[in-house]
C-alpha cells in the first residue's frame, strides 16, 4: 500500500499531468496541465484541468495520464492509465483576453464517467486558497525561491507517473505587471513541454517581506502562476550541401536563456463565471439527452 502523503513536496508530485496532443495536421506535442477545483456554489465543485491555450490549439484530441487510487484513497503503485479525450471544445473554456494564455478543461464529467465504471484516480487538487491575495503579493520581497512542476521536453517518469520538479527564483516582482501584462518572469530552466506548469512559492525556511524582515513559515507555499513562454535567442551556422549543389543553407536554432514568462494565478479568478456557465450548459445538455432517451424508450414500450 502506498505511503500517506504528508508534505507539500510529496503533494506536488501528483498535482500535474502530462498532456499529449494529436494535432489535426497529424503531428504530436506535449505540455503540462494541473488539477484545479472551482466552486460553483456551496457544496458543489467543478474540477478542471488548467493549461495554456496554445497547448491545445490545433489539437483534435489530447491524452492525460492518471494514477489509480486504492480503497484508502491513496495512490496505487502501478503504471498510470492513459485517458484520451476528443471532441473536447464544448468542455473547454478559454480566458477571454487574447494575451492571457490560459484555458480550463472541465474534467469532472470525464472523471465521473470512469468512476461509474469503478475506476477512481488520485490527483493533487489546488484551489483558490493556494492563490496569494493581492495584499500577500504586495508584501513579498521581489526575489523569492520558486519551484515549477511539469514535463520539460516531455520528460517524465512514465512508470510512476511522476513529473519533473525544477527550482529557480523570481526574476521580477510577482506583484507587478511585466510590461503592463499580468505576467512576471522567473529564472529557471524552461523548455517546450513545460507550458502549463504551475509555479509555486516554496521555501520551507520562511520568506522575506519587502520591509526586509524574515518571517519563518509565512508564505511557505503559494501558487504564483502558470508558465506559458520563455524568451529565446538564436544561434546561426552554415550548412553546406556537397557535392551536387554549392548553395548555402543557414541553420537557426532557438536557445532558451533560462527565463520563463508566467501568467499570474490571479487571472484564474476571471475563469470562474465562464466555467460556471459552461458547466450549467453541460448539465442541461446531458439532462436533455437523458430525457430524450427515456421518452424514446417509453414510446417503444417502456423497456428501460
Amino acid at each position: 500500500m502506498a505511503q500517506k502523503l504528508v508534505s507539500k513536496s510529496e503533494w506536488m508530485r501528483f498535482c500535474t499531468t502530462r498532456i499529449e496532443t494529436t494535432l489535426s495536421s497529424g503531428g504530436k506535442t506535449t505540455g503540462t496541465g494541473f488539477f484545479f477545483v472551482i466552486s460553483q456554489e456551496e457544496n458543489l465543485q467543478t474540477i478542471v484541468l488548467i493549461t495554456n491555450k496554445h497547448v491545445l490549439d490545433g489539437a483534435k484530441s489530447f491524452s492525460i495520464f492518471l494514477t489509480r487510487k486504492d480503497e484508502n484513497d491513496m495512490p496505487m503503485d502501478s503504471p498510470p492509465e492513459k485517458i484520451t479525450i476528443s471532441g473536447f471544445d464544448s468542455f473547454l473554456v478559454r480566458h477571454p483576453e487574447t494575451d492571457v494564455d490560459l484555458c480550463a478543461f472541465i474534467l469532472g464529467p470525464t472523471l465521473q464517467m470512469w468512476a461509474d465504471k469503478g475506476r477512481y484516480y488520485y490527483y493533487g487538487l489546488m484551489g483558490f486558497e493556494t492563490v496569494p491575495t493581492l495584499e500577500e503579493l504586495s508584501d513579498l520581497a521581489a526575489v523569492q525561491d520558486i519551484v515549477m512542476v511539469g514535463y520539460p521536453n516531455g520528460i517524465w517518469d512514465e512508470h510512476n507517473n511522476q513529473p519533473v520538479i525544477r527550482k529557480g527564483v523570481t526574476s521580477t516582482d510577482p506583484a507587478l505587471n511585466w510590461n503592463n501584462k499580468p505576467v512576471f518572469l522567473i529564472d529557471a530552466a524552461c523548455f517546450p513541454g513545460s507550458s502549463g506548469s504551475p509555479v509555486f512559492l516554496y521555501n520551507p525556511l520562511g520568506t522575506q517581506s519587502k520591509s526586509g524582515s524574515y518571517q519563518m513559515g509565512k508564505g511557505l507555499f503559494k501558487f504564483l502562476g502558470i508558465l506559458y513562454a520563455g524568451p529565446q535567442h538564436t544561434a546561426t551556422g552554415d550548412i553546406v550541401e556537397v557535392p551536387i549543389a554549392q548553395s548555402k543553407l543557414q541553420a537557426r536554432s532557438n536557445i532558451p536563456n533560462n527565463l520563463g514568462l508566467v501568467v499570474s494565478s490571479q487571472k484564474l479568478k476571471e475563469l470562474i463565471p465562464l466555467v460556471d456557465k459552461r458547466g450549467e450548459e453541460i448539465v442541461k445538455a446531458r439532462f436533455q439527452i437523458i430525457s430524450a432517451t427515456f421518452m424514446e424508450r417509453c414510446r417503444r414500450g417502456g423497456q428501460l
